[in-house]
């Protein structure tokens, strides 16, 4: 005669698959989000290059804001200053998760594509990114850092 069910030994096992489950699921999470913010940091640089180029290109001056609203998500945004219709404003939401610490509200000056210096400050679950802009030249570093 044969009993049915589970030895210890497959329950053990079940409980193992299920236990390692269940803690990879926080890191994937958390994995995600930063590759969402990478993918946001890309693109909020490419933009802030663009509107440099711009502002060079035309001489029209190009407002620049990253905002903390209270109670909604957190974004930047570039818009001409002088209200043409050939720069497209654009506004980038922050992923889901990350959130800025230290906003901007600056100019880059037409013709020259100066940027005003000063540091914005953006984190995530696991990191914490400050871009940097330098005195003269507009230029910027991204500094990223385990919070």
């Amino acid at each position: 005669m044969r009993k049915s069910g589970f030895t210890l030994f497959e329950s053990l096992l079940v409980l193992l698959i299920a236990s390692m489950i269940l803690l990879l699921t926080p890191q994937l999470e958390t994995a995600t989000d930063e590759f969402a913010f990478n993918l946001f940091l890309d693109d909020f640089l490419t933009e802030l290059h663009t509107a440099q180029s711009y502002a060079v290109i035309t001489g029209n001056g190009v407002n620049m804001d990253v905002v903390r609203p209270l109670g909604a998500t957190h974004y930047a945004v570039f818009k001409d200053s002088a209200g043409s219709d050939r720069y497209i404003n654009r506004k980038l939401l922050l992923p889901e998760g990350a959130r800025v610490i230290q906003g901007y509200t600056g100019f880059i000056k037409g013709g020259s594509g100066y940027l005003q210096p000063n540091t914005i400050i953006m984190e995530t679950a696991r990191y914490r990114y400050t871009i940097t802009i330098q005195l003269g030249s507009g230029r910027y570093e991204v500094n990223k850092a385990k919070r």
